[in-house]
């Protein structure tokens, strides 16, 4: 599992709309920018202005995890660095999904966190071969929740951080059928031709 984690870490992965870039200390710039957003802190309940020093700290601890997978997304039309995603907490069963911000300018032009979604949940059934997927949101982040359960993750509790309260969802590898988002993404892509 291991070698494979390492693998997927280094691959670059592209779609219709983005690319999902393995990241690196080169990024550590775009993260700070995309983190330190008000909307970005409140929902990832950052209490701390980021700095491209904290993130490269972060780089160090995360180069030596074999078991956390993180990306950079590019939008495939600018090349610009317009969010992140991840998968951490991987073991032989399970993973959790998390991390992601995508920058509210271009958020809503595209699928753009649609397709990431899909993708890193493909990495985690397909590719990793898990059987299930968790992640948290804040109570109050009603679009990611909404994201979640289309997708077919199930609330199955919550937990505190820092005071505030996550929701917490699973998606089971037999629950998820990515058909129906590959047709809106196909539809996206005739409308842009």
């Amino acid at each position: 599992m291991h070698n494979l984690i390492t693998s997927l870490k280094n691959l670059i992965q592209r779609g219709s709309f983005i690319t999902l870039i393995p990241y690196s200390n080169e990024y550590a710039a775009d993260i700070v920018k995309l983190r330190n957003t008000d909307r970005a802190r409140y929902y990832l309940h950052q209490g701390f202005e980021a700095t491209v020093e904290t993130q490269m700290a972060w780089t160090r601890e995360y180069i030596e995890k074999t078991n956390d997978i993180y990306w950079v997304i590019q939008c495939n039309e600018t090349k610009q660095i317009i969010g992140s995603t991840s998968l951490y907490e991987i073991t032989h069963l399970q993973c959790e999904k998390g991390r992601l911000v995508i920058d509210e300018k271009v958020a809503s032009c595209k699928p753009y966190v649609l397709e990431a979604e899909i993708m890193i949940i493909k990495v985690a059934f397909e590719k990793l071969q898990l059987k299930k997927i968790i992640t948290s949101t804040r109570y109050d982040n009603g679009k990611m929740e909404s994201i979640n359960k289309r997708l077919g993750f199930v609330q199955y509790g919550f937990h505190d951080i820092r005071g505030v309260q996550y929701n917490d969802f699973v998606l089971e590898q037999e629950n998820f059928n990515s058909k129906p988002f590959e047709k809106i993404l196909s539809h996206w892509l005739k409308r842009g031709e």
